[in-house]
């Protein structure tokens, strides 16, 4: 079976392409990007449709996906398989039509994709042996290949499936009976037969149930016979003691109206000794004229604190204080004028002896000249200047000394200024001035004192007055116990009329409540019934209770009988003849025995099932094998001569007596293993007719001899083969190799 022509008219970016194939080997080069994975997928779109992937760029597409391929098979001859689709929201439509070229009619392939009628296998068996996409050829792990395989293996047919037969059986099996022996039609059977002996076992006993039942309804009957007469006699009792009830309330009232009266008249007697109180609020006034007098007596304490504190600062200051002349100015003056005297006569001094100096020098120098006479003349005028100098300097010193005593009479050292000592001065008299200010200070504090000792005495002396007439008898203790005695004493007397008041209207509640009891009660005064001694030691609480539990016991007797009977007529109408229940027992246990008979069966296939696939499997392997390793032996120039297959379906090569895993080969090595393997495995599969072999990019990462070695073996092949590649190193490899492709440039 080959491709004659691909016809595409609308697939992802691809439109209006047409390509011719050759039956034999043919290599299509295009860039990347060129649309040769695109190409492959067009393929695999019209001979088995759409997939999830695909849909997604459908729905993304501005028209359907449409196309056609040519082919020729055995089977059919030349036809040409058509497919359109499109995926529009959750809307997909997908037409296939398979016409064929020499009669133009369309050919019935039913409900088959058109891959799975004409190739013979399904889309993901194509997809995973000769479909070989750019993951490359060891992309081999789909599990419906594996499915596949392993039915070769078992039964040498793909679609018999063995494991399914087995599964069958294993689920029968199961129906039958579990592996823990707590399932299945057996261990049902076997489960109604117990419970139909058990049930058996339950007819015998429950006859006995029946007899206890009714022997326990005699019981019951008797037992509510005799508490009947139990209510009738707790009722007379109650109703001989609510007279006697009467009887104790009429004599209480009786002496809580003695007692109230008592208390009226201790009210009245109390009433008039507070009204005394009352009229003059004397508790209240005892409190505020203690408060008031505590206040005076605490601000006299206070005023005194103040005078002396008054007296001892103006004391102070009278210690401080310095006199201060009648008149300042003139004082200032005279003092201005002295040191304005000592200054001159001070210059008169120094010009003096700067004189004496100057004569004496010019009579050094008359007597340097010899001239004596002028010389004695400057010496004497010397000695006269010098004496009026020291002159001068003794009246200078006479006016300091006047200067000083002037000062230090008022308090000031001989360098004061005559600013400091005007200064001084204006403080003096500020301080003079607060000498007198704290004299009249005291004097006040004085006259306030006095007049709060007067204010203290007058309200003591009320207070004594009030005292005296509450508790004269304790003249001679200290007034502030007076006063708690005399508040004691209001308080008592307030207290006590307040306790009369309540007991005499506690006396009144309990008298209107004891003649709401009587006249309750009064239905009773004729009541001739005594008291039932038996009944004596229970209260009226607990005949109440008692009679409850009676009735709490009649309503249980009713109870328990009502459900004894339901019970007995239950078991009545389940009791069946222990005949009928033989009998179900019969059928179940030959029942059993029918479904142990086909477990035995069930396993007895399992056996042979089991024992027929490992033939077969023993059989089919090896041609699987042989073809493999001739392939491999071939790709790999002899270095390893055959692949191993084991039970999981993982491939190894065998080098001698060295096996490495597909994780330990080369890229190299390991693709063509699996490309063997493939190859070798479709062969197995599709005895009749070998379906066409594409490729793509599969060869890029082979060194070039593994290459030709590989194109070589495909063109040995009775398939056609596509190669899709980038490169013309294939092309030019193949021609090398002296290999004829059909090369297609897109």
């Amino acid at each position: 079976m080959y491709i004659e022509k691909l016809y595409i008219t609308t697939f992802g970016a691809l439109k209006d392409r047409e390509y011719t194939l050759s039956e034999g080997f043919n290599v299509i080069e295009g860039n990347n990007e060129s649309g040769k994975t695109t190409l492959m997928n067009f393929v695999i779109f019209v001979l088995y449709g759409a997939d999830s992937a695909l849909n997604k760029q459908m729905k993304a597409a501005s028209e359907p996906f449409s196309g056609s391929i040519t082919l020729f098979c055995e089977k059919l001859g030349r036809v040409t398989v058509s497919r359109t689709a499109s995926c529009i929201g959750a809307r997909t439509t997908d037409t296939c039509s398979v016409i064929s070229c020499d009669t133009l009619k369309t050919v019935s392939i039913g409900k088959a994709s058109p891959g799975e009628y004409i190739l013979g296998i399904n889309r993901e068996f194509f997809e995973n042996t000769v479909f070989v996409s750019q993951q490359g050829a060891s992309s081999y792990s789909s599990d419906e290949a594996s499915s596949a395989v392993q039915n070769i293996l078992n039964s040498a047919n793909e679609k018999m499936s063995t494991d399914k037969g087995k599964r069958k059986l294993d689920e029968t099996r199961k129906n039958l009976r579990h592996k823990n022996n707590k399932g299945g039609a057996i261990f049902t059977i076997s489960s109604e037969l117990a419970s139909l002996e058990a049930e058996l076992e339950s007819n015998k006993s429950s006859r006995t149930i029946l007899a206890e039942a009714e022997k326990r309804l005699e019981e019951l009957a008797a037992e509510q016979t005799a508490i009947d007469e139990l209510p009738g006699l707790i009722a007379t009792e109650k109703e001989a003691r609510k007279a006697e009830k009467l009887r104790l309330l009429v004599i209480e009232h009786g002496r809580c109206l003695e007692k109230k009266n008592a208390d009226e008249e201790k009210l009245n007697s109390v009433i008039a000794k507070n009204n005394e109180f009352r009229q003059n609020n004397a508790a209240a006034e005892i409190r505020r004229l203690d408060v008031e007098s505590k206040m005076l007596k605490s601000r006299s304490e206070m005023l005194l604190t103040a005078v002396t504190n008054a007296e001892h600062e103006l004391s102070i200051m009278e210690e401080g204080s310095k006199s201060i002349p009648q008149d300042t100015d003139d004082y200032l003056n005279a003092l201005r004028n002295i040191s304005f005297s000592a200054k001159k006569f001070g210059y008169a001094a120094v010009a003096a002896f700067c004189i004496t100096f100057l004569t004496l020098i010019l009579g050094i120098i008359s007597i340097i000249f010899d001239e004596i006479f002028a010389a004695v003349s400057l010496f004497l005028s010397a000695t006269l200047a010098l004496i009026i100098g020291f002159i001068m300097l003794s009246f200078r010193k006479n006016k300091l000394n006047e200067k000083c005593e002037m000062l230090s009479k008022l308090g000031f050292t001989k360098s004061a200024a005559l600013r400091d000592i005007s200064d001084e001065f204006v403080r003096r008299r500020h301080f003079d001035t607060l000498k007198k200010t704290k004299q009249k200070e005291i004097e006040q504090l004085r006259n306030d004192c006095e007049s709060s000792d007067n204010s203290y005495n007058e309200a003591l002396h009320l207070l004594n007055g009030i005292l005296n007439k509450i508790v004269p008898e304790h003249l001679e203790l200290d007034t502030d116990i007076r006063i708690e005695l005399a508040e004691a004493e209001v308080s008592q007397g307030l207290e006590k009329e307040a306790e009369i008041r309540r007991s005499i209207n506690d006396c009144i509640s309990k008298i209107t409540s004891l003649e709401e009891e009587i006249s309750a009660y009064k239905i009773y005064s004729d009541v001739k019934s005594t008291c039932n001694p038996d009944f004596s030691p229970y209260s009226d609480a607990e005949l109440d209770a008692r009679l409850h539990s009676i009735i709490e016991r009649r309503r249980q007797i009713t109870d328990e009988i009502h459900s004894i009977t339901v019970q007995k007529t239950a078991l009545e109408s389940r009791l069946r003849q222990s005949a009928d229940i033989e009998a179900d027992i019969s059928e179940k246990k030959m029942l059993l025995q029918k479904r142990e008979e086909q477990f035995s069966i069930v396993l007895l296939a399992q056996e042979a099932l089991e024992k027929a696939s490992g033939n077969i499997r023993s059989a089919v392997t090896p041609n699987i094998k042989k073809l493999c390793d001739g392939m491999f032996s071939e790709l790999t120039a002899g270095r390893y001569s055959h692949v191993g297959l084991d039970a999981s379906l993982s491939l190894n090569g065998v080098s001698g007596m060295e096996t490495r895993t597909d994780g330990e080969l080369s890229y190299g090595t390991n693709e063509a293993m699996y490309l063997a393997f493939r190859i070798s495995l479709c062969t197995v599969l599709c005895q009749k007719e070998m379906p066409p072999i594409m490729l793509d990019e599969t060869f890029a990462h082979i060194d070039d001899y593994r290459t030709a070695a590989m194109m070589k073996m495909l063109c040995g092949l009775n398939a056609q083969a596509v190669l899709f590649t980038c490169s013309k190193r294939e092309s030019n490899l193949a021609r090398e190799s002296g290999l004829e492709p059909n090369v297609i440039t897109l």
